[in-house]
């Protein structure tokens, strides 16, 4: 099992080979910080200077470095290395408490949320100034955007949160447009689940 971990929602990213697990938790000093488990080894282990960890980490395609917020910025942990730095400042947009979700991909580029009624960002995985790359549609009832799964070809996958459940649910959009469209909504979830139970 994992110590620390929050009962409901855990934050863990599990690494691109399948082969380690990266997880916010609390531990014996009661604060939260990044841990990192081998699947196939009993014991994870805390990640210094990772104090004040706060968001569901993600992994470089390579599986060489965790992302992960804190204190509000980016920050990337070298899993071999050992070392922690500060790679961006979250955006101003960004709420006292974020709500962090991302995604790297291939060819250089980072998604990821920051909670609130926000879209998603995207910067550059050698650095730079992060930049709205979805907004909230107010006609459609937008909360927030979150989630995003980066895909081969500048495609990627988000959750867009609203209160309607025939829009409430996974979009598939392009870095150079954005907007989104429905792949299943949270109605569609909801029928095919009924669906299977009545033929179980």
């Amino acid at each position: 099992p994992l110590p620390g971990l929050a009962p409901t929602a855990p934050q863990v990213g599990v690494s691109p080979d399948g082969r380690q697990v990266a997880f916010v938790a609390i531990g014996r000093s009661n604060i939260r910080q990044l841990w990192i488990r081998m699947i196939d080894a009993g014991v994870p282990r805390p990640i210094e200077r990772t104090d004040g960890a706060d968001s569901w980490p993600f992994w470089s395609p390579d599986g060489r470095v965790v992302v992960f917020a804190a204190n509000g910025f980016l920050m990337k942990l070298d899993v071999t290395a050992g070392t922690v730095e500060r790679f961006i400042r979250l955006p101003e947009a960004a709420p006292p408490v974020p709500f962090v979700t991302g995604s790297w991909s291939s060819d250089g580029n980072i998604l990821f949320s920051i909670g609130g009624p926000a879209g998603l960002y995207r910067v550059p995985a050698s650095g730079g100034s992060p930049v709205a790359i979805t907004t909230l549609n107010g006609p459609r009832g937008d909360h927030y955007h979150s989630w995003p799964q980066l895909l081969d070809g500048g495609r990627f996958l988000f959750f867009i949160r609203t209160n309607d459940p025939t829009t409430n649910g996974v979009y598939m959009s392009t870095l150079a447009a954005p907007e989104g469209t429905l792949v299943v909504s949270s109605a569609q979830w909801t029928r095919s689940s009924r669906s299977r139970g009545r033929q179980v």
